[in-house]
This record gives structure tokens, sequence and C-alpha cells, in this order.
């Protein structure tokens, strides 16, 4: 092990440590119980060994995912990775955004969420002046997938080419079928979009008998429109730097 991987794991260790148990302890509730003793001696142990098993795989997983972010940190503050952790792990104000990016790398396979998180490290020992910021964006980023990012693209192009709020219809080519509104309720929940209603004059109902050369009425219907939020524009502007820098340049962006 390098000294700089020492660094990152004394920073990510805990939290690596903690899943590896909780992994565990759920499958431990698996054969506990009334249903345990149904299972049997040797299923349970083998229940146990397999358990073991995966908490120490996922361990080491979850190790080297979340020493990613602190790694690329310091490689964009031309820094040692051990410094990086000094720093991050002695400054108080820094410990809820460390807490968010190393939780956040915990949870994803995506090399490109993982460069974004190691960013907002850089960014927050660089300037304690964008915290708050570099905050939210470390809870958004943590919270959406691939799905999330299409949709918000989709969202923020349509709304630069026509310069409006972007409605449900116009939707249609994120192609997310039975997830789109769970896909929307989370990027609202993050701060990435905002939704409102605006009302609509269309043509309602023609009654039984027109009269020649009726035309239907016009009826106000309510239609939902989202916009891309400052928030959003900014996470999907350091996702496009990261695809045109770190990622191979025939790579889209796909958490």
């Amino acid at each position: 092990m390098t000294e700089d991987q020492g660094g990152g794991n004394q920073l990510v260790g805990l939290l690596a440590r903690a899943g590896a148990a909780g992994v565990a302890a759920a499958a431990g509730l698996a054969v506990a119980g009334p249903a345990g003793g149904m299972i049997g001696s040797a299923a349970s142990q083998m229940a146990v060994d397999l358990t073991e098993a995966m908490a120490s795989k996922l361990g080491e997983r979850r190790r080297q995912r979340t020493a990613v972010p602190v790694e690329h940190a310091a490689e964009c503050l031309g820094i040692a990775v051990p410094e990086v952790t000094d720093r991050l792990t002695d400054e108080p104000e820094l410990e809820h955004v460390t807490t968010t990016v190393l939780i956040g790398a915990l949870s994803t396979e995506s090399h490109e969420k993982l460069l974004f998180l190691g960013r907002v490290l850089a960014n927050v020992l660089t300037d304690r002046a964008v915290l708050e910021e570099e905050q939210f964006l470390a809870q958004a980023i943590a919270a959406i997938e691939a799905p999330h990012v299409r949709l918000l693209d989709l969202i923020e192009s349509q709304q630069t080419k026509s310069g409006r709020i972007v409605s449900q219809y116009a939707l249609g080519g994120a192609e997310l079928g039975a997830a789109f509104s769970a896909v929307l309720k989370t990027l609202e929940s993050v701060g990435l979009i905002a939704s409102s209603s605006i009302v609509e004059m269309r043509n309602g109902p023609m009654p039984r008998h027109p009269t020649p050369g009726e035309k239907p009425p016009q009826v106000p219907v309510a239609t939902p429109h989202w916009v891309a939020t400052e928030l959003g524009k900014a996470l999907l502007k350091r996702l496009r730097e990261i695809a045109a820098g770190d990622i191979p340049s025939d790579q889209c962006v796909v958490l």
C-alpha cells in the first residue's frame, strides 16, 4: 500500500467498515428468530459464511470507491493524498460536506460521479465561500443516476433552445416509461429542477348537436412545466467538463 492509499483509508475506513458491518447485520437478521430455527444449523452456517464473504468484498470495494474522490481532489490541488485527508479531518466546517461526499461514493459504481465528488472536495478546500453550494451539489449528485441526468439534460437543453420552461409533452425523448414521475420527483426534491402549473386554453368538447360552422369552445387546462434551476445547470456544467476532460471524448455523460 502506498502512502497516498494509506491517507485515503484513514479518512474512509470507518465508513467502509460500518458499511460492511451493516451488510453482515442485515443478512444475519434473515436467519434469526423462528425462521432461523427452521433453516437448520448447516444452512445457517452457509448463510453466515456467504455473508462474511460478501461483507469482506463489499468492504474492499467501498474502500476503493471512497478513496477515488480524495485522490482526485489531491490531483486537482496538486498535493499529496495525506495532506487532503489531514485538511478534511482537521477542519470542523468541512465535516458535513466530507461526510456527504464519502456516503455518496459508497453508493455508486460510477467513475464520473466519483470524480464529481472529488471536485467538490477540491473546491471547498480551495475556497470556503463555495462551501454551501458545493454541499448542495454533493447531495444532488449522490441522489441521482443516469435517467435523472438524461431528463435534466433534456429539460435544460430544450429550455435553452426555446427560452421557455418545458412542458410534460416535450419530455418524451427521455424515454423513461413508468419511471418518469419518480425521476421528476427526485430531480425536484434535490433542487435541480423547479415545477409550475401553467393554464393554457385548449379546445373543449363540442356540443352534442353543433350548429353548422360552430367551433369547439375554449377551456382552461392546467399543465405542468419544469425548468432547470441554477443548481441543476451548475451540476450539468460540471458533468460536461468531466466528460470532456476525464472521460474518453466518444462517451456521453452516463452515470
